[in-house]
C-alpha cells in the first residue's frame, strides 16, 4: 500500500491557519487597542469572595490551590460535619494544612 494522496486543500488550510497565526500574535501583542483595558484611575480590584457553606463543587475549583479533589472533600466535609464557622473549620478538610488557608483567607466567606 502507499502513502495516502494529499487532500488538494491542505496548501489553502496551511495559508489559512498561517494567516490565522499573525492576526492571533498580532492581537495579543496589544498593537492594535493598547491601553484599552487599562482600569480607569482610582479602580481597585477586589477578589471575589465564595460562600464556603453554598458553593458547589465547581464553584470551589475556582479557588486558588482547590482543584476537584478538594473541592468534593470541602462539599463532602460540610455535609457530614455541618457548616463551616470560620477558616479554621475547613482545617477539618484532609489536605487543607495552615499555608493553604492562609492563602485561602481573601477568597472565601462563611
Amino acid at each position: 500500500m502507499g502513502s495516502p494522496a494529499a487532500h488538494p486543500l491542505d496548501a489553502r488550510h496551511r495559508r489559512l491557519l498561517a494567516v490565522w497565526a499573525v492576526a492571533v500574535v498580532v492581537l495579543g501583542s496589544g498593537a492594535v487597542c493598547r491601553g484599552a483595558l487599562d482600569p480607569a484611575p482610582g479602580f481597585v480590584a477586589r477578589p471575589c469572595r465564595i460562600d464556603v457553606n453554598r458553593a458547589s463543587v465547581a464553584e470551589l475549583q475556582a479557588l486558588p490551590g482547590v482543584g476537584p479533589g478538594r473541592a468534593e472533600a470541602v462539599v463532602l466535609e460540610r455535609i457530614r460535619g455541618g457548616p463551616f464557622v470560620g477558616l479554621e473549620d475547613l482545617g477539618r478538610v484532609h489536605g487543607f494544612g495552615g499555608a493553604t488557608l492562609r492563602g485561602l483567607a481573601v477568597y472565601v466567606r462563611f
